[in-house]
């Protein structure tokens, strides 16, 4: 096994050491630490690999849309559960909002909460599916989910 011995300024390398000089050693366990910085960021999901950052959609924004309750699997395949709270002022042009702060994988069970109940909405709450893809070559967007899927 390798190792650096910094206190002697030896490397060490199976049964033979060499002589490092300290500022070398420093500047191999800078890199060393960056490198394992980076590695353990890489684990977290990347948008089209492995589960999706989700939007939630309304089809009618007049319905007075105030919470949607999301479950399902998270980019771990860990069940999880999260309410976003919609305030309609901060829909974007799609009539959409960001749909919290996990990314999303495979069946995911959306509650949608109304103000109004109307023929097009005739309960106060209802529960769609969305099939998120764990795979999306369109990484730069969000996956939608809508509320008449």
């Amino acid at each position: 096994m390798n190792s650096i011995d910094e206190k002697e300024g030896n490397l060490v390398m199976g049964t033979k050491r060499f002589h490092v000089p300290k500022p070398v050693i420093a500047a191999v366990a800078a890199v060393s630490a960056i490198a394992a910085t980076g590695l353990a960021v890489q684990q977290t999901a990347m948008a089209g690999t492995n589960g999706q950052r989700i939007r939630l959609c309304t089809s009618d924004t007049t319905l007075g849309l105030n919470k949607v309750d999301i479950k399902g699997n998270n980019q771990d395949g860990r069940y999880t559960e999260q309410t976003v709270d919609v305030d309609l002022n901060n829909l974007d042009n799609f009539g959409c909002v960001q749909g919290g702060d996990w990314w999303w994988m495979g069946a995911v069970n959306l509650t949608w909460h109304y103000s109004f109940i109307t023929t097009q909405h005739p309960y106060a709450s209802y529960v769609t599916t969305c099939a998120v893809p764990d795979y999306w070559s369109a990484s730069w967007e969000n996956y939608a989910c809508n509320d008449d899927e």
